[in-house]
Parts: structure tokens; sequence; C-alpha cells
């Protein structure tokens, strides 16, 4: 038995709709768009109808619904656009919706000098700084920023420095890290502890006669 013309199989599923002006689709739908066998697979209806009655649709172009039923299949509801154009107009698509976004979550704008985009993105620098801030708080020890420790403990950490105690035991006094006191004593240019002037002596010597400590 010989199969049907296409054409003839699809306008016995097109139900036209007076409101509106759309021609529904009737048969088999796929993600909400129309589907009928055509040419050895599966063909949008859609698609199929533009092709019958106005012509080929350009290469790299897709059909846009403009009437938002993606059931319809009325050539005048559809009308050819790149897939760029044809995502932006969605309502819904995820890049639409973003694109259409002027600033942030936090209120920041998407313009100017507060702008960074790159990969396809757009970022917001203002956010993108924060977040780095926390971030680098995060990692810094305990006691790194002024305020942490107080001034007088500082002075008391200091006196302790310069008569030998052990920095460990300095930094379990006034409550902060061993790096956060050895940088503190860095940036204030303390002086160098007793028992590091006994070795730092000691190596000078056998530097001197070419040797290395052992």
């Amino acid at each position: 038995m010989r199969r049907e013309p296409a054409a003839v199989r699809f306008w016995r599923r097109v139900r036209r709709c007076a409101p509106s002006g759309c021609w529904e689709w009737t048969a088999s739908k796929k993600d909400g768009y129309g589907q009928l066998w055509h040419r050895g697979r599966m063909y949008r209806a859609h698609r199929f109808a533009y092709e019958l009655l106005v012509g080929p649709v350009p290469d790299g172009e897709q059909l846009d619904h403009l009437c938002r039923n993606r059931a319809c299949v009325n050539p005048a509801h559809l009308e050819p656009v790149t897939v760029r154009e044809n995502v932006m107009r969605s309502p819904i698509a995820p890049a639409a919706v973003n694109a259409r976004k002027t600033h942030c979550p936090h209120g920041h704008p998407y313009s100017g000098s507060n702008l960074r985009a790159g990969h396809g993105r757009r970022e917001c620098r203002a956010c993108d700084n924060a977040r780095g801030r926390r971030e680098r708080l995060a990692r810094k020890p305990q006691g790194w920023y002024p305020g942490k420790v107080s001034p007088s403990n500082w002075d008391r950490a200091k006196t302790w420095w310069i008569e030998g105690v052990g920095p460990g035991e300095i930094a379990r006094r006034i409550g902060c890290s061993n790096p956060a006191l050895h940088n503190h004593a860095y940036e204030h240019r303390w002086p160098a502890r007793p028992n590091a002037r006994k070795r730092r002596d000691r190596r000078q010597p056998l530097a001197q006669a070419g040797l290395a400590e052992r």
C-alpha cells in the first residue's frame, strides 16, 4: 500500500484556531513542538509548514514562534532568525533571562568599570573583589591584622622576644599564631632574638673557613 504524501498527512493533523490565528498541530509532539515522519526521519511540523508554504529556511537560522505557541504551524507566526536571536527572545531561557539583568544579586550595576566580561559570561567586579577579600581573610592566621592583639600585649611580646622567650610561648601568651608573631616582628623591625644571634655568630667562623655547619 502506497503511503500518503506528507502534505496530505500534514493538513489532516492541523486545527485552525480562530481567536488566536494559530494552526494547532494535533498529532505527535516533542517538547511541545509538533513532529511528523518525513524523508525517512522525524521532522518538525512547523518547519515542514514553512518550507511547504513559504520556502526553505536560510542556512544557520531557526524558526521563531512569534505567537509563543510551540504547537503552532502557521507560517505567518514564524520568523527565521539566528540561533542567538531565537534564544534572546525566549522568556524562559537561562541565557536570555541573565542577559536581561542589569544588576547583580547584590544590586551592583553590570556596567562601566564594575563589569567584568569574558568566557561568555558577565561578572560583578565589586562582588568578585569582596569574595577575594573573604578568601584571603580565611587563609590568614589569627592575629594578622592590627586590633587582634592589643598594643600593650605587643609591647610585652617584644620584651619577651628580646629576653629570648620562644616564639611559640610568646604567641600563646598574647593569643596569636606563630606566623602572625614573626610577621609583626619583621614589620616593626624587632631586634634579633639572643638565640638567633648566637647561631649566626657560630656560623660566621665556619663560613669564613669555607666549612659547612653539620
